[in-house]
């Protein structure tokens, strides 16, 4: 598509082609960030629709340009301007990504140090904040895919402290110092909720919601790193296509073993969460240490644990004389001779599924 056809798209407000099926909001963002990975030349806008059965749907990416990105060119407008939902859908989120900085930016901020730039280009702007806020009778919620691979969330409280912090925003340009960004990061997280899905070094290096009093390389607090799950893939019809949907590509140098849960539902569909380093833990711990991780993902609604999914890098493959491929195949005896973490299931069955790097499922 060339820049005629993206300009055509954006005057006729025409709704994009959908991705797939979710069944969190955050888990269609982090696809939707990952569409958008290292296009960072101009900014790309979408929005996560939401089903009446629950599943979420994000739009395909779509290209603005280096200053923002109008979502009257992806959603309808009425007469007032306001933003219309498309038939048979709700407008979970709205989305965009992080441009680069524009040569008066960056010069207004070159005695910034290279973290404190990151941490600038993986927050909010202060026009997307006032406008989020702005919208939030129609969508109050706001994603933002960082120009150094983060993803953060902004949910509107609505509250009187929030629109006081709307008409600050409206009557304010960007500050060169930076504990001004610190501040407005601060009152960000108390006037609404403001979340670090996929987190990066100067956000902390952990997910979770950021709480005052915050400062940049700080992560949140360990009570809610607990509460934010591990981003799921998309909905599929069979177990191994949401194992390896969940892995890296098979022939990606493969440096550590990874580990993981399978979830599906009552129409036998599955989804996989990606690989969990403290779930990884409990297998490289020697009895009788192994037990579950203090708060653990929570089950999305409607879909229970299956099993658990293991991907073994070659070095922790233990050798078996003339029989490589049962090696490669399976779990080694010694995760299965360690005692079980997990109460005795009394409807369903907790499975094992293995998922080798060195073949296919």
């Amino acid at each position: 598509m060339d820049s005629t056809d993206i300009q055509h798209d954006q005057a006729a407000g025409r709704l994009p082609p959908l991705g797939p099926e979710f069944i969190t909001g955050n888990d269609a963002a982090f696809w939707l960030h990952m569409q958008v990975s290292n296009k960072r030349d101009r900014v790309y806008g979408a929005v996560i629709l939401k089903r009446a059965d629950g599943r979420y749907l994000p739009t395909v990416p779509t290209a603005g340009n280096a200053g923002g990105f109008h979502f009257g060119s992806i959603l309808k407008e009425d007469a007032n301007v306001d933003l219309q939902a498309p038939e048979g859908y709700s407008v979970y989120a709205l989305f965009t990504s992080r441009a680069g900085q524009s040569k008066a930016r960056a010069a207004q901020v070159a005695h910034w140090s290279a973290a404190q730039r990151r941490l600038e280009l993986s927050f909010f702007s202060m026009k997307g904040l006032a406008f989020v806020i702005e919208q939030r009778d129609f969508c109050p919620i706001y994603y933002l895919s960082g120009r150094y691979d983060s993803l953060i969330k902004y949910e509107s409280s609505g509250s009187q402290e929030e629109q006081h912090f709307l008409s600050k925003l409206t009557a304010s340009r960007e500050s060169d110092e930076f504990e001004d960004l610190i501040f407005l990061i601060n009152v960000t997280a108390r006037v609404g909720v403001l979340r670090v899905v996929t987190p990066n070094k100067a956000l902390g290096g952990k997910a979770g919601q950021i709480v005052e009093p915050w400062t940049i390389n700080q992560a949140v607090a360990e009570v809610a790193q607990s509460l934010q799950a591990e981003p799921s893939t998309q909905v599929f019809r069979r177990w191994q296509d949401a194992i390896r949907s969940a892995l890296p590509p098979l022939d990606a140098p493969t440096q550590a073993s990874h580990f993981g849960y399978l979830l599906k539902d009552d129409a036998g569909e599955f989804v996989a969460k990606l690989p969990d380093a403290a779930l990884k833990s409990i297998f490289d711990r020697a009895p009788p240490g192994m037990s579950l991780p203090k708060g653990r993902s929570k089950l999305s609604s409607g879909f229970y644990l299956q099993g658990i999914y293991a991907s073994l890098a070659r070095k922790d493959i233990p050798p078996v004389a003339g029989e490589t491929w049962l090696a490669q195949s399976f779990l080694p005896p010694r995760a299965w001779r360690r005692r079980s973490p997990w109460p005795q299931p009394t409807s369903r069955t907790l499975s094992f599924t293995c998922a080798p790097t060195t073949a296919r499922c």
